[in-house]
């Protein structure tokens, strides 16, 4: 089959029923994938340039691809700063040969490489969930499968629980800091409880808002977790709990639920730092994953031997509920190395003002 023979259809051009029917079939989509993520994710301030690659018959690949303006900050005053992101990686139809799969993966980062032009992008930034079914677990290539198609390795790593086991098994390899705060925690103070809709917008967004503040970072949108709470939660594709003390919620957390994986996705509380509510809420969500019989819980991105405080803080939380570190598959193309170089420049002196 020829190039020729390949289209691209616009994410605004295609149908939920098909484009979620391929993204259940396909071992290389996950839940980023789905139709209703493309929005969500837009909520950020990305703009969707997402496509599928379809030939006479049927969908062959999607490609999750968003576009970010540098827009708002003073660096933006000066330059026009375009980046593109695959987020969640190119998934294609289970069961294509070899040869099949190349020629469509080519003509997807030909069509992305035009859109790059088009927009002038500065560079493409691509990461692959480690929770999709063709890259966890034993299944976790050995190599970055992004070098493959140009993009700088840029891998980091991921810990992953391995719930295929009994749970008093899972917690006997907590960390003895762990173990320590669920075991005195004031419980009968403590209330868990799950989200119930919409209604639970508010009281999420406000603990979001407060932690986001309090650590220096501007907060997402309300719109993305309206997303979340509207979308993904009725599904089952979203399990969102609280932690309330003595009547007054303090945390909360999210996790994504697709394919026999479960994510650590969003999280949120005020600032009880010694108070183990996050570890409380982790532990409640593995429990609820292992009872779901999922078979990987991801507790997130993990950056060993790392010297910024911040990171090393949700690294050593992160690794205090066991488990084990896979590959999370990041890469990136620089179209415009001038660009970059400028950037770096500018940046470098606004530090030293």
């Amino acid at each position: 089959m020829s190039d020729q023979a390949f289209s691209t259809i616009p994410f605004e051009r295609c149908e939920k029923p098909e484009w979620d029917a391929f993204v259940e079939k396909s071992d290389e989509a996950w839940l980023l994938h789905l139709y209703d993520f493309q929005p969500t994710f837009a909520t950020w301030g990305r703009r969707p340039l997402t496509f599928a690659i379809r030939d006479e018959h049927e969908i062959l690949a999607l490609v999750p691809l968003f576009l970010i303006e540098d827009q708002g900050t003073k660096l933006s005053r000066v330059l026009r700063i375009a980046r593109l992101d695959v987020y969640g990686g190119i998934a294609l139809k289970n069961g294509l040969g070899e040869k099949h799969r190349r020629k469509v993966l080519t003509f997807a980062y030909e069509e992305i490489h035009r859109l790059a032009r088009q927009y002038e992008a500065m560079d493409l930034t691509a990461v692959v969930m480690p929770c999709t079914p063709a890259y966890r677990g034993d299944r976790a290539p050995r190599v970055n499968p992004l070098i493959d198609y140009g993009c700088e390795n840029t891998l980091t790593q991921a810990m992953f629980v391995d719930l295929r086991r009994p749970l008093d098994q899972i917690r006997k390899d907590y960390s003895r800091a762990t173990h320590f705060k669920l075991k005195h925690q004031d419980v009968e103070s403590l209330v868990l409880r799950e989200a119930q809709g919409l209604t639970d917008v508010d009281t999420y967004y406000a603990l979001h808002q407060e932690t986001y503040h309090r650590t220096g970072v501007k907060p997402h949108p309300r719109a993305y977790f309206e997303h979340i709470f509207r979308d993904f939660l009725p599904a089952g594709l979203s399990h969102i709990l609280f932690l309330e003390r003595d009547g007054k919620p303090v945390a909360a957390m999210n996790i994504a639920t697709y394919k026999g994986a479960a994510m650590y996705w969003t999280g949120a509380s005020q600032d009880q730092k010694e108070a183990g509510d996050n570890h409380m809420l982790m532990d409640a969500q593995i429990a609820y994953a292992h009872g779901q019989h999922y078979e990987w819980f991801e507790v997130g991105e993990v950056f060993p031997n790392t010297t910024d405080a911040k990171l090393k803080g949700l690294t050593d939380f992160k690794r205090s509920f066991g488990g084990e570190m896979f590959p999370l598959y990041r890469g990136r193309i620089l179209y415009r190395p001038k660009l970059e170089t400028t950037v770096r420049a500018l940046r470098s002196i606004r530090k030293r003002l």
